[in-house]
């Protein structure tokens, strides 16, 4: 099994059945080959389709939008350069697009909800990284705050909890940290709790450095409710400890 995942993420950054790749020294582009036909012409000018799309988040680090392609609602992040010091510290790795890209189509493998991972592009200049942009399916659920908002003084559905269990479960067995559990990164889609904003995300070799990154995950995702309310009690007695 392990053999099979390593074997599937070497694929996601080369050509070959499953991806179309043109990889080179100004540039980077990755994206499903069933779908590349269709998703071309959105992919020869990202950023006019951000323009054009319903923007949820504008500047800083991230500019993300919900675009629309034949009808087809997708969901398109651009992650940006800030300052040229904000370049230097990152032209030298892996985008977090590339990262997101890669983690998307781990989830996807082992089994664990996210939104199906497209296509990904980096703008580079002699191999130097600068914009790159993440293009997904899109999850419209609400996400975990909103959909909890009406019982932080009660229960919520036990359909809700359980499927919360399987997904902490699914995280512990795998040995995964999100590095960013705010509620905002969870949606209800298809009656179960759906995966975004990848960039922070790690699968760790170790049980003792997965069971520091745990500790601090479970604690992000408890601070999505205020400490003395019955939701945030409830939770804490339910999610497992390492």
């Amino acid at each position: 099994r392990r053999w099979r995942l390593r074997d599937y993420l070497k694929k996601v950054g080369r050509d070959c059945s499953l991806f179309a790749a043109k990889i080179g020294a100004f540039g980077l582009r990755v994206v499903r080959r069933e779908q590349e036909a269709e998703l071309t012409p959105l992919l020869a000018d990202p950023d006019a389709a951000l323009e054009a799309g319903h923007l949820y988040k504008t500047g800083g680090a991230a500019t993300v939008a919900r675009i629309e392609l034949n009808g087809r609602p997708l969901v398109l992040k651009r992650y940006n350069i800030k300052s040229w010091l904000h370049g230097l510290k990152r032209f030298w790795r892996p985008s977090r697009a590339w990262h997101s890209w890669v983690e998307g189509h781990r989830l996807e493998l082992l089994g664990i909800a996210t939104p199906r991972p497209l296509a990904v592009i980096e703008r580079r200049w002699c191999w130097l990284r600068g914009r790159a942009y993440l293009l997904t399916e899109y999850c419209g659920g609400p996400d975990l705050i909103a959909r909890f908002a009406p019982y932080v003084a009660s229960a919520p559905p036990e359909t809700e909890l359980a499927a919360l269990d399987r997904l902490f479960a699914a995280l512990i067995r795998e040995r995964i940290s999100h590095g960013d559990f705010k509620g905002h990164n969870l949606f209800w889609d298809d009656d179960r709790w759906s995966l975004i904003d990848l960039d922070a995300m790690r699968q760790h070799r170790r049980q003792a450095g997965f069971a520091r990154a745990y500790a601090r995950d479970r604690a992000r995702f408890l601070r999505n409710w205020p400490s003395e309310s019955h939701l945030h009690r409830l939770l804490d007695q339910r999610l497992p400890r390492l």
